[in-house]
């Protein structure tokens, strides 16, 4: 062995049980400023730069998330109205 660790097939027999999708809300926040186009980010203290973003809870849809995420993490309310951009789907594990 060349003290390489084959790690896709050791964690395939974690990883298959713990497979699920949470829906998460994204607002995407922008404005230009001096001809520039800012992005809403915020610097989380252990996980770094962030955009806004949370799980989307069983009673609620997507816009609604994001609107909530926006006030709990920015403390900005969206007096504009929502566009939906898009919809990615990955696997989230744990």
């Amino acid at each position: 062995m060349n003290g390489r660790m084959n790690w896709p097939a050791l964690a395939w027999p974690l990883l298959k049980h713990e497979q699920t999708y949470r829906a998460k809300g994204l607002p995407i926040v922008s404005r230009c400023s001096n001809a520039t186009r800012e992005i809403l980010m915020f610097r989380h203290p252990l996980a770094g730069i962030q955009l806004v973003k949370g799980t989307v809870e069983p009673s609620e849809n997507p816009a609604d998330a994001a609107r909530r995420e926006l006030f709990e993490e920015s403390g900005l309310v969206s007096k504009q109205p929502l566009f939906f951009i898009g919809k990615n789907t990955r696997m989230v594990c744990g």
